[in-house]
This record gives C-alpha cells, sequence and structure tokens, in this order.
C-alpha cells in the first residue's frame, strides 16, 4: 500500500474509533436517563460515525499496490473498527425513537441493565484498538516516504504538517491529534465531500431510473407495435400542401403540414371505425418527415416527440388516463431527468424519499399524473419542444373529464402541441370544434386503391385465366367496387380482400368472384353479419364459446393466449389438472395447440386474430432495458401467442349479437374455461421453469396467478337467477381447491418440499408479490386467509374450518381481505372494481366471527397502497389510531362514492346491503363511532396550479359528504345506526397545499374563514375556486413543511391518546 493511502487509512480508522467512542457515551447517557434528552446530539453523533464508517470503507478499497503484513494487520484493524461502529450505530438508533411514550422510556431504563454488559464490551474493544493504532502510527507508519511520495501534494498543507509533526518525534496519538484538531476537521472534510459528491451522483441516477420504472409497464408499446405498418406510399397525403383553394374555403381543415410546421394546440384526426386513423397516427409518429416539419423553424430547440395508443382490448393501462400519462411521463422522463424533481412536489409524505419504484408507482393517482405533467409544461425548458400523438379517444374507458383535461393541456404552452384521433363521437365533435381536423375518408381514396390493387392483382393473376379478354375489365371492375363500398373503411377493404383471396383460392371463377363482392354488405356492420351467416353450421356452438371467453376476458381485463385456451378443456386441461408436466413437452400437445388454431380460423370467419409467431430479432437497434424486459417475457413463454379480436368494431358487434343468443349461464361457462386456462398455464410454465430462480418467469408466475385468482374471484357475484347462482358457486368452489392443488405441485417442484405452499413466506413472496410489491406486508396464515384475500366467498363459506375461527384468527382474515381491496381501490380499475363485491362479502362472512375492530392496521403490513394516503398527511401511520375500523369505514366510502360511476350496471343493492350489515357488525364489535378518519382532497380548477385539501372528520361527517352515487336511503340507515351508538358530526380542516409546495395552515382560521372554506369547496362548479381559495389564504401566512410536521405529530399523539 502507498504511504499516503496508509496514513488515509490509518487516519480513518481513527475518526471511526474517535466517533464510537462518542456513540458509547451517548449510549451510557441514553441509558441513564431512561429517555431521550436531546434527539438531534445523538443524531449528530450518528450521522459522524456513519459518515466515518464510510469513508474508511472507501479508503480500504483504494488502494491499488500489493499489501505488506502491516498493510494487512491495519486493514484487519480496520474491518473490526468498521464492525464495532455498525453494532454501536444500530444501538443509538434503537434508541432514538420519534415520537416515544412514557411506555417506552419505562421500557428503555429496564433495557438498559440487559445491556449495560454489551455497551462495556464494545467500550474495552474500542480502548484496545486504540492502543494498536497508536503503537502502528508511531512505530511502523514510515512517514519519512509519506513526505517524499510525489502523491503528499493532493493533501491539504495542514494535513501534511501533521505527517512532519510525526516525523518530528510526537509520540502520544492523543496530544498529537488534539494538537490537530483543525488539520482532523479539514481532513474530514475532505472526504465528506468527494463521497458526498460521489453519493450525489449515484443517488440522482437512482432516482431517476426508479422514477423511469414506476411509470414504466410492459404493454407500454404494444398497442402500437400491434397496428399495421401503413402500405407502401399510402398516407403520405397528409404531407401535401394544400392548395389556396382548399386554404381558402375550410381553413380548418387539411392543414396538417402548416400545423407541424407553426401551429400550435390540438390537431383532430376524425373517421369512421376501421377508416385508418391508427395506422396513419403510427405513420406519422414514426415517419421522418414529420421530425422535419416540426424541427422547421424552431431554432436550437431541441423536439421530443411523444405518442401512446388507447386499446379498448387491452388492460387497464392500455385504455385509461394512468396508463396514457404514465407512458407520456415516462418518454418525457427519458429525456428530461429534471421530471423528478417535478414528481417530487407532487408525491405524498409516503414516497417523500423515493425508497423504490413500487412506493411511486402506488403513489400514481390520475390526479397526481395529470398535475405532474401540467407543472412540467408550465416550466418546460426553453430549449424544449414537445409533440404529442395520442391514438384512439373512443377506446378509452373511464372519467371522460380528465381524459380532455390532459388533451388541454398541451394548448398551454406555445411549444407544445398534440395530435389527437378518434371516432366523431358527440364529446369529442363539441370539444374540438375550432381545432384544426380532417376526416380520414375524405382524404383515404387513393390509399384504398393503391392497397385494394396491390393486394388483390397478384393473388387474381395466379389463380384466373389472364389470358381471357374480360381479365382486364374485371380487375378493374374489382378496384372500383371495392372502393366505392369500402367508403374510406380500411377495415372493410381487408374483410372483403380476405373473402376474395379466399374464393379465387378456392377456385371460383372471375364471375363467382363478382357475385360474390356483390352480394357483400357496404357497411362493417352488415359484413361481420355476413361471415357469421355464412360460417358452417357445424362450428357455430364452438365458435360462440371462444367468442364468449373474449368478451369475458376483456371484462376482467385480462389476456387470451393460445396455451391458455387449449388447456381450458378437453384432454389438455385433464393432464393441467394432474400436474402432468412431462406431457406439456411432448409432439402432441404441440398437435393440439396446431389444431386450436386451425379451429379458431374456422369457426370465427375471421373475427378473431391470433399474433405471429415470434422470430428472432436481429435488427441492429438502441436496445432499452425496458425493451430487453420485454424481449425476455417472450423468450420465457415461447410459442405462445395472443389471441383477440380483430377490430374494436368486432368485438362490438359480436358482444351485440351475442347477449341475443346466449345467456347468462355461457358467461359463467366462459369464466371457468379463463380460469381452468389460468392453471393450465401455471402448469405449462412450471414445466419450463421454478419460481423464484428467473426473475421474469416469477413475475409472469405471479401475474397468471394473480389474474386467474380475479377470473376465479368474478363467480362470487351475487345471481338473481337460482341455477345460475348454483352454477356460480360450484365453480368457484371447485376452482378454487384446483388452484391450491396447483400451486402445491409448483411449490413443491420450486423448493424441492411438501410443506404447506402458503406457510412458505418466499413461495409466496415470489408468487404474490412478484406481480403487486404494494402486497408484500401480508402474511397467509392457512388456505383460508388466502381465499379470504382473493374474494373466494362461495369457498369460504362451505369450508368447516370457518365454523371455529378465533378471535385473532378472524381479525387477521379480516386485515389482509381490507388490505386487498384496498389495492383494488388503487388501481382505479373496472375489471379490479368488480372483484370488490365479493370480497365484501367474504369479510361479512368473517366479521361473523368474534374479531378484534380496534386492532393496528399495520401490524404487518406495508403501508405503501394511495387509499391511506391521508394517514401519512397527519402523521397517523404510527400511532395505534389506524384501527381496522378506522381503515373498513375509510374504504366504504370510497367504494360507495366510485364504484357506481365507474362501472354500469353495478349491483348497487347489494354492495348498499352488504355495507350496512358491515357497519352494523363493526360496531357491535366495539368500534368507536366518532372516531377521527383523515381525508385528502385534489381540487380541480380551472387556472393554473392546484390544491391538496387535508383534514379530519368522524364517521357521521363522512356519510354526510358521499356523492349522490350512494343512495340516500343508505345513508340514512347508516346514519341512524351510528347515531344509536351515540355518533355526532364533526369535522375539520386542517391544512392546503397549493402546487405541491406551499402549505397552509387552515387550522388558524376562524369559524368564519372555514365557512368560506366549505362554501368555496361545495360552490357551483362555474366559480373560479382557485382564484376564491387564493383570496381565502391571502388572509393566513404559509408555513414550512417543518412546521406542519410538527403540528401533526402533536395531532397524532391527540389520536393515539383518545
Amino acid at each position: 500500500m502507498d504511504p499516503v493511502t496508509s496514513f488515509a487509512l490509518a487516519a480513518g480508522v481513527l475518526q471511526v474509533v474517535e466517533f464510537s467512542l462518542k456513540a458509547v457515551k451517548t449510549c451510557h447517557e441514553l441509558y441513564k436517563e431512561g429517555s431521550l434528552a436531546d434527539t438531534r446530539e445523538a443524531q449528530d453523533v450518528m450521522d459522524e460515525l456513519a459518515k466515518a464508517t464510510d469513508r474508511l470503507s472507501i479508503t480500504t478499497n483504494q488502494a491499488t499496490t500489493p499489501l505488506s503484513q502491516d498493510d494487512l494487520e491495519m486493514v484487519d484493524l480496520s474491518d473490526k473498527c468498521s464492525k464495532l461502529s455498525k453494532d454501536l450505530h444500530k444501538e443509538l438508533d434503537n434508541l432514538t425513537v420519534n415520537r416515544q411514550s412514557l411506555r417506552q422510556s419505562v421500557s428503555k431504563g429496564v433495557l438498559a441493565i440487559r445491556r449495560k454488559k454489551f455497551i462495556k464490551e464494545k467500550q474495552d474493544l474500542l480502548e484496545r484498538h486504540q492502543s494498536v493504532l497508536a503503537t502502528h502510527i508511531l512505530t511502523r507508519l514510515d512517514t519519512r516516504s509519506v513526505k517524499a511520495t510525489h502523491g503528499i501534494h493532493l493533501l491539504d498543507q495542514n494535513v501534511q504538517e501533521l505527517i512532519h509533526a510525526l516525523d518530528n518525534g510526537q509520540s502520544i496519538v492523543e496530544t498529537l491529534f488534539a494538537d490537530q484538531n483543525r488539520e482532523i476537521r479539514e481532513l474530514r472534510d475532505h472526504f465528506d465531500n468527494q463521497f458526498e459528491s460521489y453519493t450525489r451522483c449515484v443517488t440522482d441516477h437512482d432516482t431517476h431510473q426508479r422514477f423511469l420504472e414506476s411509470l414504466f409497464f410492459p404493454e407500454i408499446n404494444m398497442r402500437e407495435e400491434k397496428i399495421t405498418d401503413a402500405f407502401d406510399q399510402t398516407c403520405r397525403w397528409i404531407f401535401d400542401e394544400p392548395t389556396d383553394e382548399r386554404r381558402g374555403r375550410d381553413p380548418s381543415r387539411y392543414n396538417f403540414r402548416d400545423w407541424l410546421r407553426s401551429g400550435n394546440g390540438v390537431y383532430w384526426i376524425s373517421g369512421k371505425p376501421g377508416s385508418g386513423k391508427s395506422t396513419l397516427m403510427k405513420f406519422l409518429v414514426n415517419e421522418e418527415l414529420t421530425e422535419q416539419l416540426l424541427d422547421a423553424g424552431k431554432g436550437n430547440q431541441e423536439l421530443l416527440i411523444i405518442s401512446f395508443f388507447f386499446w379498448t382490448a387491452g388492460n387497464a393501462l392500455q385504455k385509461s388516463v394512468s396508463g396514457v400519462l404514465r407512458s407520456l411521463l415516462y418518454q418525457i422522463a427519458r429525456r428530461c431527468p429534471e421530471l423528478v424533481d417535478i414528481a417530487r412536489t407532487h408525491s405524498s409524505k409516503s414516497t417523500y424519499g423515493l425508497e423504490s419504484s413500487t412506493a411511486f408507482r402506488t403513489a400514481w393517482t390520475d390526479q397526481r399524473l395529470l398535475s405532474v405533467l401540467d407543472t412540467f409544461i408550465d416550466q418546460m425548458p426553453a430549449h424544449l419542444s414537445l409533440c404529442a400523438f395520442v391514438d384512439g379517444l373512443d377506446e378509452f374507458v373511464g372519467n371522460e373529464d380528465l381524459l380532455l383535461d390532459m388533451v388541454r393541456l398541451f394548448s398551454k404552452a406555445s411549444q407544445c402541441k398534440i395530435c389527437v384521433s378518434s371516432r366523431p363521437e358527440q364529446a369529442f365533435r363539441h370539444e374540438f370544434r375550432e381545432c384544426p381536423r380532417l376526416r380520414m375518408q375524405d382524404f383515404n381514396h387513393e390509399d384504398i386503391r393503391r392497397t385494394a390493387t396491390s393486394r388483390l392483382k397478384p393473388v387474381l393473376e395466379k389463380h384466373l385465366d389472364t389470358s381471357k379478354h374480360s381479365y382486364t375489365a374485371s380487375v378493374a371492375f374489382f378496384v372500383y367496387t371495392l372502393i366505392s363500398k369500402a367508403s374510406g373503411v380500411f377495415l372493410w377493404l381487408d374483410l372483403m380482400v380476405k373473402e376474395l383471396v379466399k374464393g379465387a383460392k378456392n377456385g371460383d371463377t372471375i364471375e363467382q368472384l363478382q357475385s360474390r363482392l356483390e352480394r357483400t354488405p357496404a357497411t362493417i356492420e352488415g359484413l361481420y353479419a355476413h361471415i357469421l351467416e355464412n360460417l358452417d353450421p357445424i362450428y357455430h356452438e364452438e365458435g360462440l364459446r371462444y367468442f364468449s371467453i373474449l368478451l369475458s376476458a376483456d371484462e376482467l381485463e385480462i389476456p387470451v393466449t393460445l396455451l391458455r385456451l387449449v388447456c381450458a378443456q378437453g384432454e389438455s386441461w385433464k393432464h393441467a389438472d394432474k400436474f402432468d408436466l412431462e406431457y406439456f413437452a411432448t409432439t402432441h400437445f404441440e398437435s393440439t395447440c396446431q389444431r386450436l388454431e386451425n379451429r379458431l380460423g374456422a369457426c370465427c370467419g375471421g373475427l378473431i386474430d391470433i399474433s405471429d409467431k415470434e422470430e428472432e430479432n436481429s435488427e441492429d437497434r438502441d436496445w432499452t432495458v425496458e425493451d430487453m424486459e420485454v424481449e425476455e417475457r417472450k423468450r420465457i413463454i415461447r410459442g405462445d401467442r395472443t389471441i383477440g379480436f380483430t377490430h374494436k368494431t368486432a368485438m362490438e358487434y359480436v358482444r351485440e349479437r351475442l347477449n341475443d343468443l346466449q345467456g347468462l349461464s355461457s358467461h359463467v361457462n366462459a369464466m371457468a374455461d379463463l380460469a381452468r386456462g389460468g392453471i393450465g398455464f401455471l402448469t405449462i410454465l412450471s414445466s419450463r421453469h421454478r419460481i423464484g430462480v428467473k426473475a421474469e418467469a416469477t413475475q409472469i408466475f405471479g401475474e397468471s396467478f394473480e389474474n386467474t385468482m380475479h377470473t376465479i374471484c368474478a363467480s362470487g357475484h351475487p345471481v338473481v337467477d337460482l341455477k345460475i347462482s348454483e352454477l356460480s358457486e360450484s365453480f368457484q368452489v371447485e376452482l378454487t381447491n384446483r388452484m391450491f392443488w396447483s400451486l402445491q405441485g409448483i411449490h413443491n417442484r420450486s423448493y424441492q418440499s411438501t410443506q404447506e405452499f402458503w406457510s412458505n413466506k418466499s413461495f409466496m413472496t415470489d408468487l404474490v408479490y412478484s406481480a403487486h410489491s404494494e402486497s408484500a406486508g401480508v402474511h397467509f396464515q392457512d388456505r383460508l386467509s388466502v381465499a379470504a384475500y382473493y374474494g373466494c366467498n362461495h369457498y369460504l363459506s362451505c369450508q368447516p374450518s370457518m365454523d371455529s375461527i378465533k378471535k385473532e384468527h378472524a381479525t387477521n382474515l379480516l386485515q389482509s381481505t381490507l388490505w386487498s381491496i384496498d389495492t383494488d381501490l388503487a388501481y382505479h380499475s373496472v375489471s379490479r372494481y368488480k372483484s370488490i363485491l365479493p370480497k365484501l362479502l367474504a369479510v361479512q362472512l368473517v366479521v361473523q366471527h368474534t374479531f378484534n375492530p380496534k386492532k393496528p392496521y399495520f401490524t404487518t403490513l406495508e403501508p405503501y397502497v394511495t387509499t391511506l394516503e391521508p394517514y401519512y398527511d397527519i402523521g397517523m401511520m404510527d400511532t395505534e389510531h389506524l384501527t381496522l375500523w378506522v381503515v373498513f369505514f375509510s374504504l366504504l366510502s370510497k367504494i360507495l362514492n366510485e364504484v357506481p360511476r365507474y362501472i354500469a350496471g353495478v349491483a348497487l343493492p347489494a354492495y348498499e346491503e352488504c355495507s350496512f350489515k358491515l357497519v352494523k357488525a363493526f360496531l357491535l364489535q366495539g368500534a368507536d363511532p366518532n372516531t377521527k378518519i383523515p381525508y385528502r382532497n385534489d381540487l380541480s380548477t380551472s387556472g393554473p396550479g392546484f390544491y391538496t385539501l387535508v383534514g379530519v372528520q368522524s364517521p357521521l361527517a363522512l356519510i354526510g359528504n358521499m356523492t349522490s352515487s350512494t343512495s340516500s336511503e343508505l345513508c340514512s340507515k347508516l346514519e341512524a345506526r351510528l347515531k344509536s351508538a351515540g355518533a355526532v358530526i364533526h369535522q375539520d380542516f386542517l391544512y392546503l397545499i397549493k402546487s405541491g409546495h406551499e402549505y397552509y395552515p387552515l387550522w388558524r382560521l376562524s369559524d368564519a374563514q372555514k365557512e368560506r372554506l366549505d362554501d368555496i369547496l361545495w360552490c357551483d362548479s362555474s366559480v373560479d375556486v382557485g382564484h376564491e381559495i387564493d383570496a381565502l389564504l391571502e388572509e393566513i401566512d404559509g408555513v414550512d413543511e417543518a412546521e406542519v410536521e410538527r403540528y401533526m405529530d402533536t395531532l397524532g399523539h391527540s389520536f393515539s391518546d383518545n
């Protein structure tokens, strides 16, 4: 080791010893007092000790030359001191507990007696290490070689003087370092600055990566990839210069080139279903000329093009506000890391530390995502120009106002613009009435002609006699008729060309092909009817079954793939049910998959599409981590292929027709097929991979298990028809048992163990939490707890063990089921909302037994789910006030407010009846009717900025604030039941956050001001809420976050004491 590094190591060890001895002294004082007299002083000691230990580690790793025996002794001493410092740091950390109660103080006094020996041993060791260090510095450290080393000039002048002092004979280490305190501090500062600079760089990079991970989802580009590429030389008309005549006659149309170069705000591309809007949007996003025109006139501005393609047949994120915002923000953040700082100001206190991407992801509410984008556009760097392309607004599912709010944001700044596409639905016609726009069917006739000619002509030349005089005229007739009947709808053209190609390959004459074309209806709906009516009747029943499975999967927002569908029934299901892994590696199984693929084409008339087989991609491209993740997932399930409808219009047509042809029993059977297919897919996956070995495979295990349990849970909805109800119950019980059987087999194979799968925490963590990390605190106690968590209410009702569950067991079942409901609410997904009622019915079964409503909610759970953010905001996460009763009532109000608005035709009476029974059960078990329930409201305003209101209210006040979606009859019943238990109305505004960082203490408001605020919050929507709130806030002074936290600490104590 070179002399300079050797000296630095010795100095580092000495610092660790020095601060460790201070830590020993602090521990003695803390234990002696039995309470924390000065938390700040103890924290300083901890910080200094941690920094010294980190510096020592860096210095030890900096050695570039071989180590001598003396060096090895010093490194060994360094390791021992590092271990001692970490032990002492942990000891101090255990003592410095915030919000320490009297009970904790007393327990510290008892602990002091037990830990006295431990502290004394550490002190003796430190003193021995100090003695060894003194000997090393005085007798073994060659200060002359240090002085002669060229690298000494890198040390501070004062540190060099320290080396000279050693060389001149000073021999008492304590005296030497006491005389050189200033030099030691400078040496320490030197290391501090280097270490902090390095740490800041690493932290910024890690935070940026976690931020990107929180926004990313595997299907983020799936829809765009599935859209057909524009046919050669098509779509280019959109870049044509508009003639003066057209420009003057209708300046709002056909000016896309002008809009790219110098326009701003919104450009709307509308068109009939299937007219090629998505293909055009994909072309624009990837066409080089788009970028060139956007760059024109922008000077030195950097151009960023972002895009999103809605897909109604996809999962929740592919058709929601959350999905489009996460995708757009992800694309922005990859180029603009400063977006992370903006997001910090919009995070709840639960995510200030950005401990993980999961903490951030679960904090992404629709409103918060929208606010982050809003703030970014307001504060967008001057060097940046932003253009967004969003396709398929009509395929969006959710709150349409939020979607349009997002689109409007791009009109706020001159640097931003957005191009959107949709069907000409009324909401969009009204919203974009003043925007530049075009209709696809007005301009795509040449594209249709070119496509029809290019696709049809080679086939006709191959299968027809081209020598006939009528051949050329026949081709011209086909093309003319296709263009005329298509009426600008590419989808109609595509299906009709397939029909003509099939006829030509079957040997049809020109006359027969002409007759086929003339008899085909000109509308897309008519074409669908024509296709289905001409199917062989023998395929009718089987085709309806496939359609029903796809429609049920769409409602649940889960995928249908070839491997899942082949396992749903027949021989493959029998082998999956037996957990026969060898069968799925046979050629016979491969042949079964191929036969199913052929049957889908024969039975569904081309209305169902199977994705192409995956091919090795050797294209030279700039792979991102996320791209590699998606490709790895494809390799994990090689051979599987996605199945879906060819187009949204096909799904809509089949759904409408299927309702007339089939009853509820077909829907129940389809759900059972989906569940069996999911169990079979897990079996196939288990034959190829083991849980916990490969991260990507484990992730797919978790997602598939989650989807399958979600499907099984869905059969728990109450049904009026007795026969259908009995069928649903029997299916749920049978399939839950089958799932547990398969899980046991997967567990035994993965872990080479026969213990119960639910008792293996590692297995359940890998299986359940790989898909949803926010559930990572739930611990399952038995199969009942797994069933309760997933809402298998019919399964629970027929289990004999439910009759004898004890109070603690019932309480834990209740806790895990409430957590599951909380997770469903956080997703803002229609399919997840639909699983809530079966879970409430499961809770209803549990509360028939004795349970403890006062149990603290987060005894074992990690607090990440967004529904509970108000508890962070007022400092209640670590108090006993956060009980099962408080959480249940918070969730119940959210369910009754939100679920009916998102689910059309929801069984509201069933929700309300169950809700009343649950409130009654909690009160009978001793729940406090006047408990304080925190709330936070993100307030919508018409102007810039946004506001978040935080407060507390009693259950009775919360009932009074429920929206009109909850029936007045239920509210009256709940109010009467709460009042009979002694409930009163209580509500307090605590503080208001403006634009994510300005805090206003509403507890300082007078009663009159509070009334004004209340009036503002409940005023007519035409009033400018932001302006009214700003006027009120001018009457009180803002405070910093620290003061808010101090007030919330006090408030948390009062909750806990109460």
